[in-house]
């Protein structure tokens, strides 16, 4: 859950909102791609799905 916290919070300092996330899925900036699964596997690595962001 502490995992959620930290991605809702990077996500509203970053600007990311439900209207907006699928333009952001389409950004090349590797700290979004993270965060929004589309790059690496942070959320594997926490045991979580990869997007779960």
């Amino acid at each position: 859950m502490t995992w959620m916290a930290y991605a809702t919070i990077q996500a509203e300092e970053i600007g990311i909102i439900s209207k907006n996330v699928d333009e952001f899925l389409k950004d090349e900036d590797p700290e979004i791609m993270r965060l929004l699964g589309t790059e690496g596997d942070l959320g594997e690595q926490l045991g979580l799905l990869k997007d779960f962001a």
